[in-house]
């Protein structure tokens, strides 16, 4: 070795001292994919688990399980399946009211506190009652946590609602009052009418069966009451304006990831540091021959030795 070289003597070999760095900072890096892997899969099992035994999920697969073998012919609900905490329904008119043969889509969106919190409903399909894209008000909505009781269901919501139509809206929030030929001509059209979402083929194919499903159930076909275009026209819902779907508890997807990056960069920055820690404490010595500086480089130095324990 001569003077201003940079070479280092590991385990009783000299080496290149850039070998020994890409050595040092290999085993970092390994050390952080390990950590990384650790913390996914952990999070991973704490999340199934909590989901398996939080009250407000087992609430819900119950209620799903008895709304799925439910014989109501005017109802049908279901959980989508990467999020149960949101549910798509239809409805049908009540016989003997301007919403008769009548079929409206919309969702629920449940607090991660269910049933202790009452969920937020939301009409996809126009009847002349409801706003669509709207969180309604009545008295088992989110709207009045105070009159809901933890004994209702997802099941009984959906009566009252539809008892709920033939009630006068009285400027509630969400609420329409539309004369009765505009209501009954509403549910003609509704009959023909299936809401579309984008960019979500399974949310879409779920609301197209539900659909199927109810006309069906009576035999009904679609009625022309426009022209052809004009039976097309679909509610379009921009997944960017969802309306605040509580995920927390069942570790949505945002959320989750979210969480595992925080953790995760919390991990690899306590690595580092400890490392560096560590490193400078106790396994890097250095010997120099010749002149002292304290802003020294190698230029002008004696590298004599550079031990490092890996």
């Amino acid at each position: 070795m001569g003077r201003g070289t940079c070479h280092v003597r590991w385990q009783g070999t000299w080496y290149d001292s850039f070998v020994i760095y890409v050595v040092y900072y290999k085993v970092l890096i390994n050390k952080i994919i390990i950590i990384i892997i650790i913390i996914i899969m952990t999070d991973i099992q704490t999340t199934t688990n909590s989901n398996v035994t939080n009250p407000a999920v087992k609430r819900i697969l119950r209620e799903l399980k008895e709304i799925q073998e439910c014989d109501n012919p005017d109802i049908i609900a279901s959980a989508l399946e990467d999020n149960i905490f949101e549910w798509l329904f239809i409805i049908r008119g009540a016989p003997g009211t301007d919403f008769e043969g009548g079929l409206y889509h919309g969702r629920i969106i449940m607090p991660a506190e269910y049933p202790f919190k009452p969920p937020a409903f939301v009409m996809s399909t126009p009847s002349g009652r409801f706003e669509t894209k709207t969180k309604i008000c009545l008295s088992i909505s989110s709207y009045h946590p105070e009159s809901w009781q933890p004994s209702w269901s997802v099941q009984s919501a959906l009566v009252a609602l539809i008892a709920f139509m033939q009630t006068p809206g009285q400027g509630a929030i969400g609420s329409l009052d539309c004369s009765p030929e505009t209501r009954r001509q509403m549910a003609l059209e509704s009959q023909s009418f299936i809401p579309q979402v984008q960019n979500n083929p399974e949310k879409q194919a779920l609301i197209n069966g539900m659909h199927a499903t109810m006309l069906a159930r009576s035999g009904d076909t679609p009625l022309v009451v426009q022209e052809e275009e004009q039976q097309q026209d679909v509610v379009v819902e921009d997944e960017q304006q969802q309306l605040h779907t509580t995920t927390t508890t069942t570790g949505s997807s945002s959320s989750i990831y979210i969480r595992r990056i925080i953790l995760i960069a919390a991990a690899v920055a306590a690595l580092v540091l400890a490392w560096m820690f560590l490193a400078k404490k106790h396994h890097h010595t250095l010997w120099y021959r010749g002149k002292k500086n304290n802003h020294a480089t190698t230029h002008g130095m004696n590298l004599v030795e550079y031990s490092i324990e890996l």
